[in-house]
């Protein structure tokens, strides 16, 4: 399939794209640039496909060479920035993914244990973060994990977003993450937390310890609440209670049929349908593992750590500011919900295709032939196939 020919950066993006200049030189910004827009304009993560989508383009070891050596704490830092300005009711939400890899000799592949699955994968696992806004789904971080637990990493990233000024209170996490030392670290940086807890956490009830699903099978319905979650009906039980390597926490027996689930939060003033609420927002984490896999990180072809972890922040930044220009630049109409890329993308496509028209419309038949030029040689430098002015 061949991708829309790209002249240059689309009016939607460039305002953005703008704040990053101080990163970089002026070949490096170009090279940034351009990545980013071919990223979000082919679902391809091969450098070479990407590198070639441009009209003029140069040899992709340049592009290959800009992704192991990207200012990464410069971008975080702006990024950061960006999200505190265009996002209200911000929650930090951390999980990992896997990336499914074939080949041999690649950095940071390894089998692991995929629960999604039910099985062993060959891949890379990453974790993750997004803070969920009012307004949409806000990328934050995507690290590959290596020899530090997927605890240091999170909290790492943590650490550095409070250190750029990221704004946020509450972290939320599933049962996994639930650790003595996450919630200690969160708590001594006066962060509020909402977990899922696995069923055999034990808690103090009336002097004794007990695990979580034991003193779940004690109750009975009258002693639990109903509330209704997105249409469904729960029976909920909310007790302040011990909890070992937790300490005082409040606790939610979330009972269903055929479901049992225990949330808990270090906000022990905080009502069931406030926690059940703030839990609630971790699922758009889930939604931007698939917006990734389908936007071409399901597919990479990089074998090096430095450009793999390349790859991978470069395609969160484009996540990420497509998202702020949908929100900012598009209109209400590409509003509809958050976690529904399509239309975001759809309009980049649109302004891509308005660029080409309007360069074929002015500069006439001799432009075309250098399109039709650059289609065939996508892997060949074309940067003086127009004269080296296509974008003057």
């Amino acid at each position: 399939m061949i991708d829309i020919p790209v002249v240059d950066s689309p009016d939607v993006l460039n305002r953005l794209l703008l704040e990053f200049r101080p990163l970089f030189g002026r070949r490096q910004f170009r090279q940034f640039c351009r990545y980013i827009v071919s990223g979000i304009a082919s679902s391809t993560r091969s450098s070479a496909h990407l590198n070639g989508i441009f009209v003029e383009h140069t040899n992709q070891s340049n592009l290959n060479r800009f992704l192991r050596n990207i200012p990464a704490d410069g971008i975080f830092n702006i990024s950061c920035s960006l999200i505190n300005r265009n996002c209200s009711g911000p929650v930090l939400s951390l999980d990992d993914t896997i990336l499914q890899r074939n080949g041999k000799h690649i950095d940071g592949a390894q089998w692991i244990y995929d629960h999604s699955q039910g099985k062993t994968v060959y891949g890379m696992q990453y974790t993750t973060s997004v803070i969920s806004g009012n307004e949409g789904i806000f990328p934050l971080s995507m690290e590959l994990k290596t020899d530090d637990s997927k605890i240091d990493l999170q909290i790492n990233t943590i650490k550095k977003a409070m250190g750029a000024g990221l704004r946020f209170s509450t972290v939320v996490f599933d049962s996994w993450y639930f650790s003595s030392k996450l919630v200690k670290f969160l708590e001594s940086m006066g962060k509020d937390y909402v977990s899922e807890a696995k069923s055999n956490r034990t808690v103090c009830i009336d002097g004794k310890w007990i695990r979580l699903r034991d003193y779940a099978n004690t109750l009975d319905l009258k002693s639990m609440k109903s509330y209704t979650v997105n249409g469904k009906t729960y029976f909920m039980k909310a007790i302040t209670t011990r909890m070992k390597n937790a300490g005082i926490v409040k606790v939610i027996v979330s009972r269903r049929i055929n479901s049992l689930k225990f949330f808990v939060t270090n906000r022990t003033d905080w009502k069931v349908k406030t926690i059940i609420g703030k839990y609630l927002r971790r699922w758009d984490i889930e939604v931007f593992h698939e917006e990734l896999k389908q936007d071409g990180l399901k597919h990479l072809y990089q074998r090096k750590h430095a450009t793999l972890l390349g790859t991978a922040k470069m395609s969160l930044l484009g996540e990420l500011l497509l998202e702020i220009s949908a929100i900012n630049s598009m209109g209400n109409h590409l509003k509809i919900r958050k976690g529904t890329p399509e239309p975001r993308h759809k309009q980049v496509a649109i302004s891509i295709l308005t660029d080409l028209f309007k360069a074929i419309e002015n500069k006439g038949r001799s432009f075309l032939d250098a399109i039709l030029k650059s289609i065939e040689e996508p892997y060949r430098s074309t940067r003086n196939i127009y004269g080296g002015a296509i974008n003057s």
